[in-house]
Parts: C-alpha cells; structure tokens; sequence
C-alpha cells in the first residue's frame, strides 16, 4: 500500500507541474484531454519504497533530472525535502520548462505515503483521486546520468494515459528513488533522467 500510495502521490508533483507545459504547447491535446491527463499523471511520477518501511527522507535530500520529449532536450527538474513536520514531510518540486517554470509542493504522510496537501505556485490544489492500472513490475539494470543503478521496472496506465513507466530504486539513491520515468503524452514520450542526486546523513 505505501508503494503505490507513493506512486500516486509523487506522480501528482509531476502532473501539476507538467500539464500547465502540455497546455500551452500540445496543439494535439484539448483543455479537457489535458485535464484529464493531469489528473491520471497525477496517479504515477515517481518510486517506490519497501511495503514494510516508512518513509525516512531528510531534509536537504534532492533529486535532479534531465526532461526530454521524444529524446530531445526540454528542460529540468528539481525535487526536494523542504520540512519535516514530525509524521509528515514536505517535498518540492520546481520543473522549468523552456520558457515556464512551475513549483509544486506537497505534504506527504509518512507512515503510508498518502498525500496530505497540494500546492502549486502558492496556491493550493485539490488532491486527485484516480484509479492506476500496475501492467508489470520487473527487476532490471539501468545506466543514467547519475550512474548505473538496479532497479524495479514499473509500467502502468490509466483510463486517459496510456502508458507510463519507472524505473526506481531508493535505497541507493534519495527521497523516492525514481532514476528515471516516462510517460506517453499528447506531444509525445516525456521522459525524466536522474543526473545527479544528494542523500542527507
């Protein structure tokens, strides 16, 4: 349950971030496709955490990505622990997409990684509620930026998205352990790299 609780949760960083981008540049995609998308991105971005653990992110720890549609560049993003709140925690992210930037915040329960709170660019979002399709679940090998991590291979998908996938492993990197994740879209495969992490003590 925390797993995919933390799928769910971390993927709604990701959707509210990105689905602005999707907005104003997928001549493909209608506003009511577009929202449909972020509320099923919302569903998946990034890792998993053993089902037996809590989560034990510090604050400081900071993930780093590289986002590339259809392999070319597109811009960055940044995800962070920010505070700790004693059974919960919070987490940042700040994606910059060409010439847009959008920071999304969210308090996350410890105990079951469910999300608690949503805010995006100061103002606060309701919390989806959407159904996730798991396909598969794999053991693999993957090379990124950041390195050549083992992993759990997850692919997914949900009523309006077609197919997701991540790529993940936590105990050798930070916070929710996502090396890398792609998500098919109305511009096509958007795809996150991990190229440099930071894990607090």
């Amino acid at each position: 349950m925390i797993r995919i609780n933390l799928v769910r949760t971390a993927l709604i960083l990701f959707g509210a971030a990105l689905v602005p981008f999707i907005h104003t540049q997928s001549s493909q995609a209608s506003n009511q496709e577009a929202e449909s998308m972020q509320v099923d991105l919302f569903q998946l971005a990034v890792g998993q955490v053993s089902a037996t653990n809590l989560i034990d992110w510090k604050v400081g720890d900071t993930m780093n990505y590289e986002i590339k549609l259809g392999g070319m560049a597109l811009g960055s993003n940044t995800k962070s622990v920010t505070k700790d709140e004693g059974t919960a925690i919070w987490m940042r992210q700040e994606m910059k997409l060409m010439s847009q930037n959008e920071v999304v915040e969210a308090l996350i329960n410890k105990a079951d990684g469910k999300l608690l709170k949503l805010i995006r660019n100061g103002q606060e979002q309701s919390i989806p509620d959407n159904d996730l399709e798991i396909i598969s679940q794999d053991a693999t090998e993957i090379r990124v930026k950041a390195g050549s991590f083992k992993v759990i291979h997850i692919v997914a998908k949900s009523k309006e998205v077609e197919r997701i996938e991540i790529w993940a492993n936590p105990r050798d990197s930070a916070i929710d352990g996502t090396i890398k994740q792609m998500v098919k879209s109305p511009m096509g495969m958007i795809s996150f790299e991990l190229t440099a992490f930071r894990r607090m003590p």
